[in-house]
């Protein structure tokens, strides 16, 4: 038979501690979202474009790593303003 599973009491206490998902938003002073995406990710940039995202910057990255699939290639850098909900 089967047992469920068990959390650690740390992770139990953490759980009432802190809100997940965090709290986002003008009401605890964040004023905009930063996202970033590659070249290689054309869905995500049509998705950030069309949910209001604007283009800050674009740049090449120089080298590979964990973030940057390879060197040379585009990364695009979106940000939205956030809005207070009234």
């Amino acid at each position: 038979m089967h047992e469920p599973a068990r959390t650690s009491r740390f992770a139990e206490d953490w759980k009432f501690k802190r809100p997940f998902p965090p709290p986002v938003g003008p009401q605890v002073g964040y004023r905009s979202i930063v996202l970033s995406t590659s070249e290689l990710q054309v869905p995500a940039i049509r998705l950030y474009e069309s949910s209001g995202f604007q283009l800050l910057r674009t740049e090449v990255s120089e080298i590979t790593s964990h973030k940057a699939v390879g060197a040379g290639r585009k990364r695009f850098q979106y940000e939205k303003a956030l809005v207070a909900a009234g």
